[in-house]
């Protein structure tokens, strides 16, 4: 603090007046006469600076003469400055080391280009301009250039990856920042490192691998949620940043756009003094002014570098301003005569979705939302318009005309009765072309059963969305085909197949409770086999995931704990799952940590893959052999949705796992962590291999996902198709799925369980397809074997006049599914 002080009694106010375009000129050695200060008229007179290779001091040179700039202290042979340029006549010589950990936006009044840094050799004349970077003392660090010092910058908090031995990192109850000299991360958190006696712990909860939003406040760093902040109000823009952390704990800052509470766009830079609100604001280029000068719509396409400042349109053009002579760059080309549906990815990344339909719109890790908006282009001009769609999980959303803030996920709002509107009795459907133009909005029940419409406000000019009358017994189950219209289905659900007709954000539950409509809530099965929570509100509908935590920390399990079905155990409503040390599951009411009970009766073995059956929420069944036990899809006790994987390894530590099984019938299946989502498997041979990567060298292993295959070169290879990480890679199928090639007559077909697991390859030189024909087996029977799906496989009778000549122009392949070696 003691430099602070002295340094601010040389800080003048004036403006410093820059003497050449592209920053001071520093000459070596001065060639004019003169040791006195300079005055304040002399500073006005300065053409340029030099450095006497004498004494080290820094002067200013006027036309015949020269004033003395240079303060605090001279230039020295072996050291490096911070040269603080407090105006044109009053320059700061100040170590560097002195300049680390001080107040840089006092001591410049927040003008960053009245710094320069030089460093000197063994000589005077040596002595040159250099780049650097300083901390002060709030952990921010500067970069100062080397050339110009118009271009120094503000970056950000420096974060080092080292913070020394662990044994000087703990955690403070009470800090001083003032005391801090750096900031670190170790242990997956970030600390504030004191000269003399170590670090204090800062953050509030660990780092994550992958990403972290992390906020600085007065005395820590906050990991937070985007969701959960009001960036605006709180004024946080310029504490914001990211941290990408991998699993090692090595972190680095990151970029990208966040969302707040507001549902305002941010763009997080990787230094957050350049962090800045996104803002789509479209008005046409020839009425946008920057400084003095009307913006002229450039051609030139962004090149993903600029700055953009705002944006404007122009014909077809959005393009980007990104400095104050209105210079601009094209961001995207419209599409004529359509609805353009326009991401913002960053400030200046803009991409056309051709579909918008195909998209998900609030992906976990991707929610574009409010990163949305629609421009009409009729052929007369483009126009920012509103529109309503239904994104590919059949939600259905609003673009605002205006804001994109203003974006909205809709949902139902159903009033018990109409009281208040009026009807004249000849009201048609809202899907009537009459009611083409109508916006609906709300809805209420009518006294005759049916639903109606109304535009924002209306109470006239509603119609029907639906033409069937509600029940007033039981529960009616809704389909919403599209906000005009509404559909009763029958039964309970039970034929309807949600996840592939994208309906599970279009159900909703009415029923009539003592005269008075209400939305209800239900389970419901559908003809996959999957269990469905109809939610009042439609949006929030979902699938019904056993939850299964890896461990029982937090739950108290006593050593009596009998299991689940045990009579002790009749009223217990058993909702959440876990592992516990001695490999059994154990099932406990919602929210309790006590009184739990055995879901298992059996103890899952180590070093191998439990499959597990879902009897009931208080009972699951440990299978010991799938394929002497079960058909998993029997007409009867269909079980694929009530199958998991229990992985334990040789230290009796158990999670949920995946793998391949064969049923007794013969069939494979893909058991997934998301019970829900297993299903029977088909080796689906593509026609083409086209953007797939073949590395004949390399084989497929245990750890290989493999979701599709194609033929080329004479090898069957696989490849993951949803592996959109890296680039898609072919590899010989050898081990995890493995096929063998064989002889038909070599096989014992329903001895071996190996109907549902042959299929045919025809090949002539390297030219191969999957192909369809019959073969027969070692015993004598004949089988028919599908062309495209081998579950379809099926034994047929003898065809004593068949040719096997015939049959063997096939090369036939016979497949298993490989499990850590163990074939299932």
């Amino acid at each position: 603090m003691k430099l602070k002080r002295i340094l601010s009694s040389f800080i003048i106010g004036s403006a410093l007046l820059r003497t050449a375009v592209g920053g001071i000129i520093l000459e070596k050695g001065c060639s004019k006469e003169g040791s006195d200060e300079c005055s304040v008229d002399d500073g006005y007179n300065i053409i340029s600076y030099c450095i006497d290779t004498s004494d080290g001091k820094i002067y200013g040179n006027l036309s015949d003469s020269k004033c003395l700039v240079s303060w605090f202290r001279s230039l020295s042979v072996n050291n490096d400055y911070i040269i603080l340029m407090d105006s044109n006549r009053v320059f700061s010589v100040v170590l560097k080391k002195d300049m680390d950990h001080q107040d840089i936006e006092y001591l410049t009044k927040g003008e960053w280009n009245k710094l320069i840094y030089m460093i000197c050799g063994d000589t005077l004349s040596t002595c040159e301009r250099q780049k650097t970077q300083i901390i002060d003392m709030y952990g921010y660090s500067y970069e100062i250039s080397s050339t110009d010092e118009n271009d120094n910058r503000k970056l950000g908090i420096e974060l080092l990856n080292d913070c020394g031995a662990e044994s000087e990192r703990f955690i403070c109850s009470d800090i001083n920042f003032n005391d801090i000299v750096n900031y670190c991360i170790a242990d997956n958190n970030i600390y504030g490192m004191k000269y003399y006696d170590g670090g204090c712990k800062l953050t509030n909860k660990d780092l994550v691998n992958g990403y972290n939003l992390v906020v600085k406040t007065v005395d820590s760093f906050d990991i937070v949620e985007e969701s959960d902040l009001d960036i605006k109000t709180d004024e946080l823009l310029d504490k914001l940043f990211i941290l990408k952390c991998d699993k090692q704990g090595n972190c680095s800052r990151g970029t990208g756009v966040i969302t707040d509470s507001t549902h305002t766009s941010y763009e997080i830079n990787e230094y957050e003094v350049k962090n800045k609100e996104i803002k789509i604001d479209l008005p046409d280029c020839s009425v946008v002014v920057v400084g003095d000068k009307t913006v002229v719509s450039s051609e030139n396409p962004c090149s993903g570098t600029e700055t953009i400042e705002k944006y404007c349109i122009s014909g077809l053009g959005i393009y980007g301003v990104f400095n104050k002579n209105g210079d601009n760059c094209k961001l995207l080309t419209l599409e004529e005569n359509t609805d353009n549906y326009i991401r913002f990815k960053d400030s200046n990344e803009f991409t056309i979705i051709s579909d918008i339909s195909s998209e998900e719109i609030e992906k976990k890790d991707d929610n574009i939302l409010y990163k949305l908006f629609v421009m009409n282009c009729d052929g007369g001009g483009c126009t920012r318009v509103k529109r309503k769609f239904t994104d590919s999980v059949g939600l259905y959303y609003e673009i605002s005309a205006t804001k994109e803030t203003e974006n909205k996920k809709l949902k139902i709002s159903i009033a018990n009765n109409c009281d208040g509107k009026e009807f004249s009795g000849s009201e048609k459907t809202c899907t009537d072309s009459t009611n083409s133009n109508k916006d609906i909005t709300n809805y209420c029940i009518h006294s005759n059963n049916l639903i109606y419409g109304f535009e924002d406000g209306a109470s006239t000019g509603g119609c029907k969305v639906m033409t069937e009358g509600l029940s007033k017994t039981g529960d009616n189950l809704v389909r919403i085909i599209n906000y005009k219209e509404f559909e009763i289905l029958d039964g309970s659900g039970n034929s309807l197949n949600i996840k592939e007709d994208k309906l599970l954000y279009r159900l909703f539950i009415i029923r009539n409770n003592q005269g008075s409509w209400e939305r209800g809530t239900a389970e419901i099965i559908d003809s996959t086999h999957v269990t469905y929570k109809i939610a009042n509100d439609e949006t929030k509908n979902e699938k019904v995931v056993l939850q299964i935590n890896v461990n029982c920390n937090g739950k108290t399990i006593e050593n009596n704990e009998v299991v689940c079905t045990d009579a002790a155990n009749s009223d217990k409503n058993i909702t959440h799952y876990c592992i516990h040390s001695d490999k059994v599951i154990y099932g406990f009411e919602d929210g309790a940590t006590t009184c739990g009970c055995k879901v298992t009766d059996k103890v899952f073995e180590n070093n191998k893959k439990n499959i597990v059956e879902i009897i009931g929420n208080n009972q699951f069944k440990i299978i010991e052999n799938i394929e002497d036990e079960k058909a998993i899809e029997d007409k009867d006790d269909y079980i694929l949705k009530k199958l998991f994987i229990v992985c334990c390894d040789g230290g009796g530590n158990c999670s949920r796992g995946t793998a391949k099984i064969t049923d007794s019938i013969g069939y494979t299946y893909d058991i997934k962590t998301d019970e829900t989502e297993n299903e029977k498997m088909i080796v689906k041979i593509e026609s083409s291999c086209n953007s797939i990567n073949i590395d004949y060298s390399e084989n497929c292993n245990s750890e290989s996902i493999i979701t599709n295959y194609y033929i080329s070169g004479g090898f069957i290879l696989g490849y993951n198709k949803n592996n959109n990480n890296v680039e898609n890679k072919g590899f010989k199928i050898t081990e995890y799925h493995k096929f063998d090639r064989v002889e038909a007559s070599d096989l014992k077909i329903e001895e071996g369980n190996l109907l549902y697991r042959i299929f045919i390859v025809n090949c002539v030189v390297q030219d191969c397809e999957r192909t369809g024909g019959e073969i027969t087996d070692s015993t004598g029977f004949s089988f028919n074997i599908d062309a495209v799906d081998e579950t379809k496989n099926s034994k047929i009778k003898i065809d004593s006049s068949s040719s096997s000549s015939d049959r063997k122009k096939f090369k036939f392949l016979n497949f298993s599914h490989s499990m850590n070696g163990d074939v299932l």
